[in-house]
């Protein structure tokens, strides 16, 4: 072989070599982005269960609280009207 095959092998396998680990620098990014991108999507389910727990809860609080407003209001209104009777 002479020297310019040679010269054409060596930089024919560099750049064989060269785009072999770029595609593995490429592929370890987006491996890493979509790592981070489903990490903040589990974050945001995660978060949106959460919220959904609150808003039962309050709901729960708002019923409740409902009951005892009516309650009072049926005791005022017997109060009221025993009153008016004397």
């Amino acid at each position: 072989m002479d020297n310019d095959s040679l010269v054409l092998l060596a930089s024919g396998l560099a750049g064989a070599f060269g785009i072999k680990e770029i595609w593995s620098i490429i592929k370890k990014k987006m491996d890493i982005n979509h790592s981070v991108s489903s990490s903040y999507s589990s974050y945001k389910q995660k978060r949106i269960e959460e919220l959904e727990d609150e808003l039962k809860e309050a709901n729960q609080t708002i019923l409740e609280l409902t009951i005892r407003v009516s309650k009072l209001e049926e005791r005022m209104l017997h109060i009221a009207k025993s009153r008016v009777k004397k």
